[in-house]
Parts: C-alpha cells; structure tokens; sequence
C-alpha cells in the first residue's frame, strides 16, 4: 500500500537521525518505546501532506507565542497541527486525565512466583486467566502485573491460591524527553512524500511533543515509560520469576516488560488465544506460548 510505504520510509528517516535522542535506564529507545504511538501519528502526518496541494504554498509555522504563514513548497507541520494530531490519536482517557489518582493496592502481598504475565486489555484476560488457570492446577505459581486503566480491562479476582494479582501505583502521568534532546541530533534533510519535501526534524518535534501527554497506560509519556521500567524492574527483583508471559509484546507496557525480562534473564513467552483455548482442553501444549 503506497501510504503505509511512505509511512515506513518516514519512520526509518526519524528512526535513524533520532533514535539515539533518548533512552531508558535500562538502554531503551525512545523510539522503540513510543513505536506504535509515532506510527500512529505519522499515518496522520502522511495522509495530511498527500492532502495538500503543491500549489498550496501558504503553509503554517509556529513561533513560541503565535502562528505566521509563509510561502513554501514544504509541508511544515504548526504546533497547533501537533496538538490537534495528537489529541486525535490519543484521545484522553478518564485514568489519563485524574493525573496521580491511585491505581489501587495489590490484591495479595507480592509473593515469589514461577511465571509473571502483563495484562492491560480485556482481550488479554481472555488470552492469559485459561493459561494460568491450567499452570495453577499443575502446582505453578504466577503473578498478573494488572495494567487495565478501567475496571471493564481489569484482571479479576483469581479463584486459584496459584495467581496473584497486583496493579501499579500511580505513575507521573505527563513529561518529556530530556530538554535539548533533539537539538543535539538535528537533522537538515528531508523525505519526500508526494509533492512535499517533510523535514525530519520537524517530524521529530512532533513526536516527541506527542510523547510528553500521557493518554493511559497503553499510551504513556517519555516520563510513564521511564516510572513503569524502574517498577518492573524492582517487581522483578522481589518476584524473582523465572519466565514472562505477555499477550502484546509491541504496546508500551509490553515491550517495556519484556526488555525488562530480558535484562533480568528470564525467558519470554507470547500467548495466543489459539493457545489459550488449547490449553482448556485435555492433552492441551505443555508449554503457555512460544519462546523468544
């Protein structure tokens, strides 16, 4: 499909004069962090310029307090743009906006267990609760990192002694990439896309003003990334587990708790509904999902 190639050849520009503008603790990307949400948003991006004439040459810039035109025959993407992309693609989530509101105490004490799995969807209940019913009635233990920002995702109240179920605390629900982050990377070229010339630079503004607005957990800011590693991290620690069982390994929370599995030395399971519903049955797999 024509926009999804232009779309990829953007993100590889962004991906390769930007990637290095930040990083996690635990030496992850920003880029590789907000992945789908920068996809996302240059889709929108994408199709804007295709929509804009070359011979619409009054195009937006914005200064710090106000917007001026000018004419050129480059798409320049304005601050407002930003703003409004933005709130399109991660519209506000009522979790998003009651900034520091308690997520609520852990179901149980956090105890040792064998298996950790990440939930946030109800899709992924759906996946994971008939997977770690059979691993309960085996004699493993496991404990569900509860990510759900409603009650209607949320992991429910086990019914096996096996599963534990815990839920973070609030987490810093808006910031940033470091100040000058970008600016030390700048980048003068741009991609063609259509009958524009798109700056990467400016394409890289945009997204990490994007990034700076939390809209829930699935969609968290620069600073949510950083607060869920250091809480995986240290869950890890007191858990010990010695394998990670995670529905969506692309999301934020997914990707963020399998490179933290990584770095703990745990092997990392995905499960499918395909297996969960095998895993009902007798003589289901013996193993939850499949080993990366």
């Amino acid at each position: 499909m024509l926009l999804e190639r232009r779309v990829d050849t953007l993100m590889r520009a962004l991906d390769s004069d930007y990637r290095d503008a930040a990083f996690t603790p635990g030496g992850v990307s920003w880029l590789d962090v907000h992945h789908l949400p920068a996809r996302r948003l240059l889709t929108q991006v994408v199709r804007r310029v295709l929509s804009t004439r070359r011979e619409d040459e009054t195009l937006p810039v914005t200064s710090s307090d106000r917007t001026v035109a000018r004419r050129s025959p480059r798409f320049i993407a304005s601050l407002p743009d930003v703003a409004e992309m933005g709130s399109g693609v991660f519209p506000a989530t009522p979790a998003a906006r009651a900034a520091g509101a308690d997520r609520g105490t852990p179901s149980r004490p956090c105890h040792r267990a064998l298996i950790v799995a990440v939930s946030w969807r109800r899709g992924h209940v759906e996946t994971l609760l008939p997977v770690l019913d059979e691993l309960a009635r085996r004699g493993i233990t496991s404990t569900v990192i509860d990510l759900a920002g409603d009650t209607l995702h949320g992991f429910p109240q086990p019914s096996h002694p096996a599963i534990a179920v815990i839920r973070p605390p609030s987490l810093v629900p808006n910031g940033g990439l470091p100040v000058g982050a970008l600016h030390t990377l700048r980048a003068e070229r741009s991609v063609r896309v259509g009958s524009h010339d798109v700056p990467v630079a400016r394409v890289a503004q945009l997204v990490a003003r994007t990034v700076s607005r939390s809209a829930g957990i699935t969609m968290p800011s620069w600073a949510t990334a950083l607060a869920m590693e250091r809480w995986l991290d240290n869950l890890f620690g007191s858990v010990r587990p010695r394998a990670l069982l995670c529905a969506d390994d692309t999301h934020p929370p997914g990707l963020l708790a399998a490179r933290c599995a990584e770095r703990a030395g745990l092997e990392t399971s995905t499960c499918s509904r395909a297996r969960a519903s095998r895993a009902k049955s007798p003589g289901g797999p013996r193993t939850a999902g499949t080993s990366r």
